[in-house]
C-alpha cells in the first residue's frame, strides 16, 4: 500500500505538533537539571556551619543591595531620558502648532485682502457706470435714438 500523502495544512499541524512535543520534552529535561542541581545545593548548605551560611547570606544581600541600587540608578536614567524625549516632543509639537498657526494668519490676511480688493472693485465698478445711459443721434432720413450698449 503506497504512503498516504498529507496536504499543506496537516503537514504544517503535523510539524506544529512535533515542536510542541520537542518544546515539552527539553523544557522537562532543562527542569529535572535544575531540580538535581538546587537539590544539590541543599545538600551542600546542609553541610556547610552556620558561620559559612551567615557569610554567604550576607555576601548574597551585599550583591542583592548593588544589584538594586545599580537598577535604581538605570532607573533614574531611563526617566531623565524619558522626561527629556517628552520634552523634546512637546517643544517640537508646540514649534508646528506656531508654525501652522502663523501659516493660517498668512492664509487669512491673503484671504482678507483678496475680499477688501473685490469689494473696492465693485465699488470702482458702481462708480463707472453711468446713471443715464447715453443717447447718440443717428442722422438719417428718420432719426432714431440709439442706447449706447457699450
Amino acid at each position: 500500500m503506497a504512503p498516504v500523502r498529507l496536504s499543506e495544512d496537516e503537514r504544517r499541524a503535523s510539524r506544529a505538533a512535533q515542536s510542541r512535543a520537542y518544546n515539552t520534552r527539553t523544557r522537562e529535561e532543562r527542569n529535572a537539571k535544575k531540580r538535581i542541581r538546587m537539590a544539590h545545593l541543599r545538600a551542600l548548605d546542609s553541610m556547610r556551619s552556620p558561620e559559612e551560611l551567615a557569610v554567604r547570606l550576607a555576601a548574597r544581600r551585599a550583591a542583592d543591595g548593588k544589584y538594586r541600587s545599580r537598577n535604581r540608578r538605570n532607573l533614574a536614567l531611563k526617566a531623565r531620558f524619558a522626561r527629556a524625549d517628552a520634552a523634546e516632543v512637546r517643544a517640537e509639537e508646540a514649534a508646528q502648532a506656531r508654525l501652522k498657526r502663523e501659516r493660517q494668519e498668512i492664509l487669512d490676511d491673503i484671504e482678507a485682502r483678496r475680499r477688501e480688493r473685490m469689494a473696492w472693485q465693485q465699488v470702482r465698478d458702481v462708480l463707472a457706470e453711468p446713471d443715464e445711459p447715453e443717447c447718440v443721434v443717428v442722422a438719417s432720413v428718420s432719426p432714431q435714438v440709439v442706447h449706447n450698449t457699450e
